[in-house]
């Protein structure tokens, strides 16, 4: 079986006239709005390790990630959202996403879920990463996060 060998972490935040363009410009913010991306469920291939930036992939490739956003259209209102990612001794390991008001809660949240996925796995937690976006709405607002494979 084939299975990335690189991850990144990556965040954005953003308005937009309808949800659909603010969860776009995001995206953009994230550095990834010119992609196709490919949701996939939330494992970490062992051996894949964590960089600190992405690549520079073309226009319209298709990159597999682990996304979350959170969207809202009551003006003043925060939305947060999260993604935790805990690694085994072996290099296998588990990203969890998670939502909130706050970004450190939707972040302790996301942690809890990582230390819970490892326990049910009889695994040791070696690491574990957490990364957060949060926004104020102005009218129709996202924050996103997500785990870009490749």
């Amino acid at each position: 079986m084939f299975g990335a060998k690189h991850f990144c972490l990556v965040k954005g935040t953003a308005e937009g006239g309808m949800e659909l363009n603010a969860f776009d410009n995001a995206l953009l913010d994230a550095g990834i709005g010119d992609l196709n991306l490919i949701k996939v469920s939330s494992i970490i291939p062992p051996g894949c390790r964590r960089e600190e930036s992405l690549p520079k992939f073309p226009k319209g490739a298709f990159v597999p990630v682990v996304c979350v956003a959170h969207l809202g259209k009551v003006p003043g209102d925060t939305v947060a959202a999260a993604l935790a990612v805990g690694i085994g001794p072996e290099g296998f390991g588990v990203v969890m996403e998670a939502k909130a008001a706050r970004g450190s809660e939707a972040e302790e949240l996301a942690r809890e879920m990582v230390k819970e996925a490892f326990k049910v796995r009889d695994l040791k937690l070696t690491k574990l990463w957490a990364l957060s976006a949060e926004h104020r709405v102005k009218r129709t607002g996202c924050a996103l996060v997500a785990c870009v494979y490749w």
